[in-house]
């Protein structure tokens, strides 16, 4: 990797390695704010890769559905969920029919279907940030999460290009091999286990976290990987140098928060 590319990643990440900390540390609207923001920049990116295929999402309606899946997770009790998403579902409908009736849109029935594939993907997920926040020690297991999931990325990256052979899809991610996934798999395990030791969490409680995250969030990777194929870019965007757009940076966290969540409440706790 060019020297110039490696100096990029490191001076974009150290930032956002700090900034997401803070967050986590601070909890509350504060980390609700840096998530809702880096799902926004991440639905835009998303919906611009689609109209390069000739879809048409609303992205002002793909963010009222973040909003209301981060809103319900952050506060409950206000009980917004199922009349929200009734609400959504069936205006959304309404207005791609009025769109469609003005001559707005050609392809209404795709460009709904893919304004609540957004919202719901990254919504539903995003959310899932705020949750293993709640939970009790949320502080500490956010940043295993954080900490494992980063570490497995860096060392399947790093694997893959020192010792990469055999690619695992050549079609979605060329440059993904089973080298770099084994890589992946150790170094999320033992990030997972050292942080873990910080906090006082049981080793091997910590370690399987972990081995979860970094087994499995490939997939996260691989479906924007996919989004990206179809249309037909190699980066999601351009505002995080060496990194490509948000939604390249988060692909992976989505899921591994996912993951967290069930596993603390149905496991570790």
């Amino acid at each position: 990797m060019p020297i110039a590319v490696l100096r990029d990643r490191v001076l974009t990440a150290l930032p956002l390695i700090l900034l997401a900390l803070g967050a986590v540390y601070w909890g509350g609207w504060v980390y609700f704010g840096l998530v809702a923001l880096a799902l926004g920049l991440a639905a835009a990116e998303f919906s611009a890769l689609m109209a390069r295929v000739g879809s048409h999402p609303s992205r002002l309606l793909a963010l009222g559905l973040i909003g209301l899946l981060l809103l319900d997770a952050e506060v409950p009790g206000l009980g917004l969920l199922l009349p929200g998403l009734t609400l959504f579902v069936l205006g959304s409908l309404a207005w791609y029919l009025l769109a469609y009736e003005r001559s707005l849109t050609q392809t209404p029935v795709s460009d709904w279907a893919m304004t609540l594939a957004i919202g719901l993907y990254l919504g539903w997920t995003g959310a899932h940030f705020l949750l293993l926040r709640q939970q009790a020690g949320g502080l500490e297991w956010s940043v295993v999460m954080l900490g494992s999931t980063a570490l497995a990325d860096t060392g399947a990256y790093f694997s893959g290009r020192w010792l990469g052979r055999h690619p695992m899809t050549p079609r979605l991610s060329p440059g993904k091999t089973w080298e770099g996934y084994a890589g992946g798999l150790v170094t999320g395990t033992l990030g997972a286990l050292i942080l873990g030791q910080v906090f006082g969490f049981p080793p091997l409680v910590a370690a399987a976290l972990g081995g979860l995250i970094a087994s499995l969030t490939p997939l996260g990777d691989l479906g924007e990987s996919m989004v990206k194929r179809q249309a037909g870019v190699k980066d999601a965007g351009h505002l995080l140098p060496g990194h490509g757009g948000v939604f390249d940076r988060i692909d992976s966290y989505l899921w591994a928060a996912v993951i967290a969540v069930y596993y603390v409440r149905w496991i570790a706790g």
